[in-house]
């Protein structure tokens, strides 16, 4: 058993999307579909296997995998405005305080590595 969390997949992120859940780390708090539930009670995370599911409030596994199945697949989520709107600023700030990175020590890196530019979209913060 590997004490690592794994990066959740983009299907995985689509149903916590979807389940209105919130993310702690790699794991994520929903809304069981499996039961009337107001309060998040379903753990989900990424396993070696699949989806890794568990509900606090005493749903089967096998409840819980079989409602998320009917979740149409494919379908993306937009987080709500309210949970994007703190977000501009900081990132705004980040890159107007970052620099371009032709003659940087991360250019240098990048380089280093193979990569080759131009590097139009990448700033270094030092």
């Amino acid at each position: 058993m590997s004490l690592i969390a794994l990066r959740p997949t983009q299907q995985i992120v689509n149903i916590v999307g979807t389940l209105g859940g919130t993310w702690h780390g790699y794991n994520a708090m929903c809304r069981c579909p499996a039961h009337a539930d107001s309060d998040p009670s379903l753990s989900i995370r990424q396993g070696h296997d699949g989806i890794l599911v568990h509900c606090f409030a005493g749903c089967a596994a096998e409840d819980v995998l079989r409602e998320i199945a009917r979740i149409r697949p494919g379908r993306t989520y937009d987080p709500p405005a309210e949970q994007r709107a703190g977000r501009p600023a900081n990132v705004e700030r980040l890159w107007n305080d970052g620099l371009p990175i032709a003659g940087t020590p991360a250019e240098a890196y990048l380089l280093f590595r193979g990569l080759i530019g131009p590097f139009h979209d990448l700033r270094y913060h030092p």
